[in-house]
This record gives C-alpha cells, sequence and structure tokens, in this order.
C-alpha cells in the first residue's frame, strides 16, 4: 500500500476473484520518526502519506461504492432489510486511527500525526455519509501498542514504552476494535489513558501546551524532560542524570504506537465473531 496504484490492484483482484468485501478493516500504519526536514532524505514522506491516508481513503471509496451497491442490490430483492445496524448483513468499515490523531500536532512525526489527523476526519465524515447506503463505519483510537510498529518507525525509545499503563497488548485492542465495529459504534477508544487523553486533556489544554505533552510521551525521555524546558542548555544537567540512570535500568521492550493491530489478530477476532 506504500506504492501507487497498489489500492486499486487490490480493489480489481477481489472483484475479478468475485469476492465480496462485508467487513473492511483499514489498520495498515507507518510512523517515520525524525525531524521533519530530515524526512526528506528518504521517501519517508511519500510513504507515510501512501499507506496513512491516500491508500485508506481509495479503499474505504472503492470498497464502499461496492457495499452500496450490494446492499441496493439486496434491498430491492427483499434479502436483507434496508435499515443501518440491521445484523451480520450490515457492511461495515473499520478505520484504525491514533489518538495522536486527536492532537494538533505530533512534535517528533509531525507527517505522521497530521495523516492520522486526516484519517479520523474522513472517518468522522463517513460516519454520516455512509450511514443512508446501509454501510456502518467505525473509527477506532487506539494508543500505544505493543507490536513491530515502533521499530519500524524508529521510535523504540519512546517514553510511552516506559511508563507504566501506557501501552496496551495488540490482542486486546483487535478484540476491541472489532466488538466495537460490530455493536455498530461510531467512535471508539480503547484503554482508560487513552480515553482521558482524547476526551478530556486534549480538549482542555491550550494548544502548544497540547503539543508538548503528546511529544513527552513520543520522544526518549531525556529529549521529553528538554521539550518542557524554554531553554535546552539550563535542563543539559537534569537530563544527563536522566541518561544515566535510564542506561542502569532494565526497558520494557519495544512495541507499537498507535494503528499497529496486525492483521492476523484482526483476522482471529473477526472469525471468532458469531455469523462471520
Amino acid at each position: 500500500l506504500s506504492l501507487p496504484g497498489e489500492a486499486r490492484r487490490i480493489h480489481a483482484a477481489t472483484s475479478s476473484a468475485g469476492l465480496f468485501v462485508s467487513y473492511l478493516i483499514l489498520n495498515a500504519g507507518y510512523a517515520p520518526t525524525a525531524l521533519h526536514v530530515d524526512l526528506s532524505k528518504t521517501d519517508d514522506i511519500e510513504r507515510s502519506l501512501m499507506i496513512n491516508a491516500q491508500s485508506a481513503s481509495l479503499l474505504a471509496s472503492l470498497y464502499g461504492a461496492d457495499m452500496q451497491n450490494h446492499v441496493a442490490t439486496t434491498t430491492r430483492t427483499n434479502q436483507v432489510s434496508s435499515s443501518t445496524n440491521s445484523g451480520p448483513t450490515t457492511p461495515r468499515i473499520l478505520f484504525v486511527s491514533s489518538v495522536t490523531g486527536s492532537a494538533p500536532g505530533l512534535v517528533g512525526a509531525a507527517n505522521y500525526g497530521a495523516t492520522k489527523a486526516y484519517l479520523s476526519s474522513l472517518a468522522r465524515a463517513l460516519t454520516i455519509e455512509m450511514e443512508p447506503m446501509g454501510i456502518e463505519v467505525t473509527l477506532l483510537h487506539p494508543g500505544a501498542t505493543r507490536t513491530n510498529f515502533a521499530k519500524a518507525g524508529g521510535m523504540e525509545d519512546a517514553s510511552c514504552w516506559d511508563l507504566p499503563l501506557m501501552s496496551m497488548d495488540p490482542d486486546d485492542v483487535a478484540d476491541r476494535g472489532v466488538k466495537a465495529m460490530f455493536r455498530g459504534a461510531k467512535e471508539y477508544i480503547p484503554g482508560i489513558l487513552n480515553m482521558n487523553y482524547v476526551r478530556v486533556f486534549g480538549p482542555i489544554f491550550p494548544t502548544r501546551f497540547a503539543l508538548k505533552f503528546a511529544a513527552f510521551f513520543w520522544a526518549p525521555l531525556p529529549d521529553t524532560l528538554k521539550i518542557f524546558s524554554s531553554k535546552r542548555e539550563e535542563s543539559s544537567d537534569v537530563c544527563t542524570e536522566t541518561k544515566k540512570k535510564e542506561s542502569s535500568e532494565n526497558k520494557l521492550g519495544g512495541s507499537q504506537d498507535i494503528p499497529s493491530i496486525v492483521f492476523s489478530t484482526l483476522q482471529n477476532r473477526l472469525l471468532s465473531i458469531e455469523h462471520v
């Protein structure tokens, strides 16, 4: 999905095989972590935009059109009810966004945060737009999730992996997300800390503080301490001592952030739901 034309190729392949996709889960994500001025040295900007935003939007449109036609056809032949959320026959789309999509921006991964804000905005609009078509759309906001996502994005040292209760098991996130989709939930945020961040703290923080707050959890602990100081040089001694302390402690181990619910896990969850 990082290459132009791949989303259309996937749709063409399922169509030519005669497959109707009843449940579409858009969970692919890529989060290159670096200063934005450094991302242009590679193809990270193009890749993250293609994976996180363009491919997800295109797949939702392509398969959404198929779902619309399917509902219209089956309704005309009286095979299913035309009402939404009618049960296992209702086509459903699950957008796996991120809690970072609710932040005003993500310092240290600005491009990634922007793509997740785009995805969240798109999904919210489609919950209304696709409802009259008989299609249920759910937006999932995961937080730090322990998969290989962090390693792929170069943010294994982020503070969110070292702080207690910050990261979640991917099986748990996938299970909650799929169940929310089948309930017909418009939005779902797994985890009490993630819920508080998106619904409580985020909306009341001044923008600049909210930016630094999000950066706190994305950056390694020494850099995090610097972020909250107006003068880096004044905090250098504190950061040096923190780094020494870090090196002597055991880390929790790398994992993922936001939308990294692996497809196999999601597939297993789907198969475990009755009528699927």
